[in-house]
């Protein structure tokens, strides 16, 4: 498969605009079409940069609790936890919660002219740290040029609606549909095998096996290392120029031997 750089495939393009991207069918099953305030380019800080430089979280860190977040970005009110809500995953349930997560429209998702927005509609910088509770996707009125900023709205339109399978639909999800939604992860090699020996921070799931998991009933805490670890490996391959060292001093991407900058494989 070739990698991307900027560019949409064919069976992705939306007729009328032709750089539009259309997301798979798994993603309209969790998408709500949430009708998210839009935000220029004009939002973001005149000190951005390409290659944010900022402090990132390890994610395989996060299970020990020692969680390192880029507080460039912060409000004094946020706080290092994902507090996104759980759903009772039990047989009574019915359908899809519609009010957790972040609801990404399918329909918006264009790429070269989104970007990532914070519950206030503020627009995020390329960063290491996972995507929060409230933040969504929105467009801006002008092209993006810059590359990583690019890439982050592109990761965000596919770890949006598999962070809200997860966390808010798993009661519901097909597991046909979980599989075509996470191929973004499997065509570029992540999170394709599973290691349960160990510690439990020393543990990871596949994709297939944290499907599993909670459909079984098992508690959240694999279920966040998955997510900010698959969130992370996409971000690895697709920036460029961007410090991935943490706090402590680890580099997630040299620690896998994933091949910063090297671009996405696209469905």
């Amino acid at each position: 498969m070739n990698t991307i750089q900027d560019q949409t495939v064919s069976k992705r393009i939306r007729p009328g605009r032709t750089r539009r991207l259309v997301m798979g069918p798994a993603l309209l099953i969790v998408a709500l079409g949430l009708g998210c305030e839009t935000a220029s380019d004009d939002s973001v800080s005149d000190a951005e940069t390409a290659g944010d430089a900022s402090p990132m979280a390890d994610a395989s860190s996060m299970v020990d609790a020692e969680i390192a977040i880029d507080a460039s970005s912060l409000d004094d009110a946020e706080t290092t936890a994902d507090a996104s809500p759980m759903v009772d995953a039990g047989p009574d349930a019915e359908g899809p919660n519609n009010s957790c997560g972040h609801r990404v429209d399918p329909t918006m998702v264009n790429f070269g002219f989104n970007v990532v927005l914070d519950a206030d509609g503020t627009t995020q910088r390329p960063q290491g740290r996972p995507l929060q509770e409230g933040w969504t996707l929105g467009e801006s009125p002008n092209e993006i040029e810059d590359h990583n900023r690019r890439e982050y709205a592109r990761i965000a339109s596919y770890m949006m609606p598999i962070r809200d399978a997860l966390m808010c639909d798993i009661a519901t999800l097909d597991r046909n549909d979980w599989l075509a939604m996470t191929q973004i992860l499997t065509l570029n090699n992540i999170k394709i095998e599973q290691n349960l020996s160990g510690r439990p921070p020393e543990r990871f799931y596949s994709s297939e096996g944290i499907y599993e998991l909670l459909r079984a009933g098992e508690n959240h805490h694999p279920m966040m290392k998955y997510l900010e670890e698959a969130e992370l490996e996409l971000k690895c391959i697709a920036f460029q120029d961007f410090d991935f060292i943490n706090p402590a001093g680890n580099d997630h991407c040299a620690i896998h031997g994933l091949p910063v900058g090297q671009g996405l494989v696209l469905p």
